[in-house]
């Protein structure tokens, strides 16, 4: 299938996007570091060769990574560095760097934005195009996927134990999103998942070992709650499980599609 054309920043190699005539532009956003490579080698052919991507992360201008760090109790996040390596920061520490990279996109063309991350961002951002959460389309993905209507339904059914609404497993990249990332799908499903860590920044046993658990679970699907999990991860975790499993990217890809 024919891909889309990925860059970074503008440079002779690779020239601004907002000189590919004829192609739509689309701007990814990552709480680390551009470009991420990782990400644009799934979601590129998906989107086809009629659209260009720009890339900014929010740590790419940012010279000390530890001013973003995470103290005890705040809600972090997990992403990816330019070096390949993983990196948690503060969810609140790094909005406004967020927003900064929002900016460098759209000022480059970008028609739509995406954030490269699925948390829950209650965070004011603006944007002059249209953005699109993932969480968002991740969260209508899954309850379209187990039968669901709406949180408020499903709440009520599972109160009263006459719901059909199936138990889900969802896998994170750190230990310390667990408790937030539970809540959050409870308050959408009305009943907690199973939760499990394991980091797509790193080796493969974590996921492998997470897969063959839930696999012993009654768990009807797997989600996996991040952008760094790739296909080759869905389907290593697929094979391992037994389950069907929920990829961000891939439902991303359809969203923006769709605003293009």
């Amino acid at each position: 299938m024919p891909s889309a054309k990925s860059t970074g920043a503008p440079s002779a190699e690779f020239p601004a996007p907002t000189q590919n005539r004829g192609c739509d532009i689309i701007g990814f956003v990552t709480i680390g570091q551009a470009p991420r490579t990782d990400v644009t080698a799934d979601l590129a052919p998906l989107l086809g060769s009629d659209v260009a991507i720009v890339e900014a992360g929010a740590l790419d201008e940012l010279d000390d990574v530890s001013l973003v760090a995470p103290r005890d109790g705040e809600a972090v996040l997990a992403s990816r560095m330019r070096d390949e390596s993983g990196v948690v920061v503060s969810q609140a520490k790094v909005m406004p760097l967020v927003q900064q990279a929002i900016d460098r996109v759209v000022s480059r063309g970008a028609r739509a934005v995406v954030l490269l991350c699925t948390a829950n961002l209650s965070y004011p951002f603006a944007c002059d195009v249209p953005l699109i959460h993932p969480n968002d389309v991740l969260a209508d993905a899954v309850k379209r996927a187990v039968g669901e209507e709406g949180g408020a339904g499903a709440k009520k059914a599972a109160k009263a134990g006459t719901g059909t609404m199936q138990t889900i497993a969802v896998v994170v990249p750190d230990e310390a999103q667990i408790p937030e990332i539970g809540n959050h799908w409870e308050r959408l499903l009305g009943r907690k998942p199973d939760l499990y860590a394991a980091s797509p920044y790193g080796p493969a046993k974590p996921r492998i070992d997470a897969a063959r658990a839930i696999g012993q679970t009654d768990a009807a699907m797997i989600v996996l709650d991040c952008i760094g999990y790739s296909m080759d991860m869905a389907h290593e975790i697929e094979r391992a499980s037994g389950k069907s499993v929920v990829l961000p990217r891939a439902v991303l890809a359809n969203a923006a599609k769709e605003l293009l």
